[in-house]
């Protein structure tokens, strides 16, 4: 009985103690994230919950880049995601066997799989400009969703209501790349190094199809050339 106790004791949800995007890993964080993986079931890393919030694709474009904003912070919420995996018995125990919280390894597997993704561009210039161009997409995309918004108030038909949820569509992919390029170019250079080293080890993280849409050609293809 004592020991099914210990197994379930869970570190606190330390979020100050949580690893960031932004700061660099240590060497030593990644191995624990390596055996924590290696302690659940599939010894295959969790997966991030998708968001339940509805997509209202008949909202006003400034609404729609706003809201869309607001959900792509809610996914890379490791508080949240924390709180999901920690209802999670394997998910639970696997992390706190290496005295860690669910929402720190929440923190690890973001900062991780982000680096990998930003390791697949070497320039990182190439982020700065592909960053501009999908704002200029961004912004082109709400001019034809307020064009056709100003001519509902003389009946929208059939064919302009498909439009207007193809544009309100592809506005909401854009916003949502043009944020994950800004969360790429908070990666350090530490991490990048890091994660190239472990490639082989840490090659579960990312979908090769997803590393193969973030290569410069693709990302440009996005925005929309």
């Amino acid at each position: 009985m004592l020991v099914g106790c210990a197994e379930e004791a869970v570190p606190p949800d330390n979020l100050s103690g949580v690893q960031r995007i932004e700061k660099p890993i240590s060497e030593q964080e990644l191995k624990t994230f390596l055996r924590i993986v290696a302690r659940l079931p599939d010894k295959a890393p969790p997966t991030f919950s998708p968001l339940t919030d509805s997509f209202y694709a008949d909202d006003p474009a400034d609404r729609l880049i706003h809201e869309c904003r607001v959900r792509f912070e809610k996914q890379f919420d490791v508080k949240r995601q924390g709180q999901i995996w920690k209802q999670n018995r394997g998910i639970r125990q696997a992390s706190a066997k290496e005295g860690r919280s669910t929402a720190e390894l929440a923190g690890m597997m973001t900062t991780l799989s982000t680096a990998i993704c930003r390791a697949q561009l070497d320039d990182p210039q190439e982020l700065v400009r592909l960053e501009k161009k999908g704002r200029v997409e961004i912004e082109g995309l709400k001019k034809k969703l307020d064009r056709l918004d100003q001519a509902r108030s003389k009946g929208m038909t059939a064919a302009m209501s498909r439009q207007r949820t193809e544009l309100s569509i592809r506005l909401s992919r854009t916003v949502a790349l043009v944020e994950y390029l800004k969360v790429l170019r908070r990666v350090p250079e530490e991490n990048i190094a890091l994660v190239r080293r472990y490639h082989n080890q840490l090659g579960m993280l990312v979908d090769q199809s997803a590393l193969e849409n973030l290569n410069p050609k693709s990302l440009t293809a996005a925005f929309g050339d």
